[in-house]
């Protein structure tokens, strides 16, 4: 004889004639509000306009490149570059744009000195 285990009746209603739970949906258990059915698509915003990669920024450090690349080709002359004993020949370009960084750099660094007085 095959007999099926027995269980314990729960609350709810049988199947006719057998006493027996007919099966549940565990989805549906869960959150009774859900149905099987899919939903309806999910609207989202709208993306944003796609934006240039051209910004100002970007723009002006363009044009003082191709002004520093006109500048260097017109000044490519050598020249003498007298420091106390020292005398060196260098191109003109490279003795004007070292010490335009220098004096970036000491520009920049001049407010940090007057911070920590």
């Amino acid at each position: 004889m095959n007999e099926e285990p027995r269980r314990e009746p729960s609350a709810g209603s049988t199947e006719p004639g057998t006493g027996r739970q007919p099966p549940v949906d565990r989805d549906a258990r869960r959150d009774p509000g859900t149905s099987r059915q899919p939903s309806a698509p999910v609207q989202t915003a709208t993306p944003a306009p796609a934006r240039s990669p051209w910004t100002p920024r970007l723009i002006a450090w363009t044009v003082i490149l191709f002004l520093l690349l006109l500048f260097s080709l017109q000044n490519l002359g050598r020249v003498d570059v007298r420091l106390l004993f020292w005398v060196y020949e260098v191109q003109l370009v490279w003795a004007l744009l070292i010490f335009a960084f220098l004096g970036y750099i000491l520009g920049w660094l001049r407010p940090r000195f007057r911070a920590r007085r």
